[in-house]
């Protein structure tokens, strides 16, 4: 898997299958999104999905 950026609020994410971090997860982009955080707006239907646990995050999924 690529390396993700960390997510930027301000970024208008319109690449299909854009890799973000966020609080130690990486969520990929399924749709067109601004400022939409990752771990709010995931799951089918929303634009990112949960893509795994960075290696260094505490929590497991």
């Amino acid at each position: 898997m690529a390396d993700a950026l960390p997510w930027d609020p301000e970024k208008t994410y319109d690449t299909a299958d854009e890799l973000v971090s966020f609080e130690g997860k990486s969520y990929k982009q399924q749709q067109w999104s601004t400022n939409k955080r990752p771990d709010i707006y995931s799951g089918i239907g929303m634009p990112w999905v949960l893509a795994a646990a960075h290696p260094s995050a505490k929590e497991d999924l």
